[in-house]
Order: C-alpha cells, then sequence, then structure tokens
C-alpha cells in the first residue's frame, strides 16, 4: 500500500510536469505566432504606405497632364472660334481643373501653361502664337507599379484581410494600364509628331514659329484641312483631361481607403 501510494504520488508529479511542459511549448508558440503576426502586418503596412507613395506621385503627373491638355484645348478651340470654323462634332466638355492643393513646384510644370493673363474673348496676335506652340504640347505617362509587384511577389498582398481594397487596387492600376498603357502612349505622341510634320510640309510653317504668317486665323479659315487637324488634337487634349481626372479621384479615393485600412490594423 505505501508503494502504492508512492507510485500515484509521482505518477501525479510526472504528469504535472509533463502539462507544464506542454502549456510551456503553447505558450511559446503563440508568443512566436504573436509576433509573426506582427512582422507581417507591419510589413503590409510599409508596402501600404508604399503605395500611397506612388498613388500621390501618379497624382502630381495627372495634375501635370490636366494643366497641359486643358490649356491646350481651350488653344484650340479659340482658334476655331476666331477662325469662325464649323467643327465637325460639339466640342467636348472639360470635366476637371488642376486641384487648388497642388504645388506646381513638386515638378516643373512652368512650361507648360505661359499665358499668365486672362483667356482673351477678342482676338489677340500674342495669344494665337502661344496656342500654336502649344498644339504640340504631349506629355507621356509611364505607369508605375514597381510597389504594386514587389507587395504581390512577397505574397502578402494575399493577406490584405479586406477583399474590397484589394479589388480597389487592383482596379485602379487595370485603368491606368488601359489609359496610359504603352500603345496609347505611343500613338499620342505620334499623332502630335504627324501634326508638325503636316505643318512643315503641305504648309511650310513651323508650329513653333508662326510670325511670317499675317493672319493666323484666317490661315486657319482658309484651310479645312487645317481645321480637321486642330479638331482631332483638342478630341485628344480634352480626352487627356477628362481620363487623367477621372484617375485622380480614384487615385485619392485609393489613398483614403489604404488609411483606413492600415488604421484598423
Amino acid at each position: 500500500m505505501i508503494e502504492s501510494s508512492a507510485f500515484r504520488k509521482y505518477l501525479i508529479y510526472a504528469l504535472g510536469e509533463i502539462a507544464l511542459v506542454v502549456i510551456g511549448i503553447l505558450i511559446a508558440l503563440q508568443i512566436n505566432n504573436w509576433n509573426e503576426e506582427r512582422k507581417e502586418k507591419n510589413q503590409i503596412v510599409v508596402y501600404l504606405s508604399g503605395l500611397i507613395d506612388a498613388l500621390e506621385d501618379d497624382i502630381v503627373y495627372l495634375n501635370y497632364t490636366i494643366q497641359g491638355n486643358k490649356f491646350r484645348a481651350n488653344c484650340i478651340e479659340q482658334l476655331l472660334i476666331w477662325s469662325d470654323a464649323v467643327p465637325a462634332r460639339p466640342f467636348t466638355k472639360l470635366n476637371y481643373t488642376v486641384d487648388d492643393v497642388w504645388n506646381p513646384e513638386e515638378l516643373d510644370v512652368g512650361w507648360t501653361n505661359k499665358w499668365m493673363n486672362q483667356m482673351p474673348q477678342e482676338y489677340d496676335r500674342s495669344f494665337v502664337e502661344e496656342c500654336f506652340f502649344r498644339t504640340s504640347y504631349g506629355n507621356v505617362i509611364v505607369t508605375n507599379q514597381i510597389n504594386l509587384e514587389e507587395f504581390k511577389n512577397s505574397g502578402l498582398f494575399s493577406n490584405i484581410r479586406s477583399k474590397e481594397l484589394k479589388n480597389e487596387i487592383n482596379h485602379y492600376y487595370a485603368i491606368m494600364n488601359w489609359q496610359f498603357s504603352l500603345w496609347r502612349e505611343t500613338n499620342y505622341r505620334e499623332k502630335i509628331d504627324n501634326w508638325e510634320i503636316f505643318l512643315r510640309d503641305k504648309h511650310q510653317i513651323n508650329y513653333t514659329d508662326i510670325s511670317r504668317i499675317q493672319a493666323p486665323a484666317g490661315f486657319v479659315r482658309d484651310n479645312r484641312d487645317v481645321q480637321l487637324e486642330l479638331e482631332s488634337l483638342f478630341i485628344d487634349a480634352a480626352g487627356r483631361v477628362n481620363k487623367a481626372g477621372d484617375i485622380r479621384e480614384a487615385a485619392k479615393e485609393l489613398i483614403v481607403s489604404i488609411k483606413n485600412y492600415i488604421g484598423q490594423l
């Protein structure tokens, strides 16, 4: 009986030791999991913060595009109005302007709009010369997806718990790739180059200097082919204003969504 009682005590003691070891291992595993989750969360925040930086850069370039092309579209429209040209279709409405809070000093955009006065309501020779020069304005946008690619390659993008946020990010970059794809941007720049060649070869005019033309508005009025080329350039410029504006607003909304998600982590 004494030996049986001692054995039971030993068995209880041994089981207690085993339980303590198991509990210790489980606690250590849980602490390790917490540490790994914290590291993963911190890394996701780093990638999301990088996306915010990239989106803010996009907004700068989209404002740059809006500013240059809005002035260009207004110039072309005014040239056609002063030449009494009848457009083949109504002028496209420009839906966006540059953000009031945007600081142009972030990027050298001064040359996109040299006309610092109000848009003239009556014929202005200096304005016309500036307008001809601006007809060939055309910045090319290259989509920057380095941050997103690194995020996805890390395997952490799939760990974002918000399906809505992942869809919003993917949708934004899909639109950017579609609207400003390489072939679209190449075609856009080629059309401007062709306009310069058209003026030079067919009308012996350098778009940067029309000082030898006595009546630029009359030149546009008397040449239907010039009117049609200008209308095509206007459509491109107005389209870029509105497309860039749409994407800029999507970028702003995406930044808010990302910041809200980070705040909930």
